[in-house]
């Protein structure tokens, strides 16, 4: 097997990316791929869930504290 597809591979890529490590070099290669940009904002469906430990924890207080139909329309404006 060509060694450079074992190479990407072995590092996730598939065999696609073979052709790309052969003409650049696999150090070329995997310095261009950790240089890549990705997009790090938080998606939307997860705005509006607690950001911290303390966050959550009051959020499990409040809900326990409410009856059933209560908890239903809680959980149901908060997706």
């Amino acid at each position: 097997m060509n060694p450079n597809s074992l190479w990407s591979l072995r590092l996730g890529f598939s065999n696609q990316q073979a052709q790309k490590i052969e003409k650049m070099g696999i150090s070329k290669f995997l310095q261009a791929s950790f240089e890549t940009e990705y997009e790090n904002s938080i998606p939307d469906f997860l705005k509006d869930s607690p950001k911290s430990l303390a966050d959550l924890r009051a959020l499990r207080k409040k809900s326990i504290a409410l009856t059933e139909d209560k908890k239903r329309n809680f959980l149901d404006r908060k997706r």
